[in-house]
């Protein structure tokens, strides 16, 4: 099953299947490099995937 990219990248972030859904749950918008600097940690945001 290949799902189609939401266009937001995330690192440590928490996930789980339930239901037939792919529930995706905050983790760290950037990858710590210097070009992220001033960045915001980590990220609310909730993506669900009906697979």
């Amino acid at each position: 099953l290949i799902l189609r990219d939401s266009g937001f990248f995330r690192y440590l972030h928490t996930a789980v299947i339930v239901g037939g859904n792919m529930l995706v749950f905050g983790g760290n918008t950037h990858n710590d490099t210097s070009m992220s600097h001033g960045a915001k940690c980590f990220s609310s945001d909730f993506i669900a995937y009906s697979i």
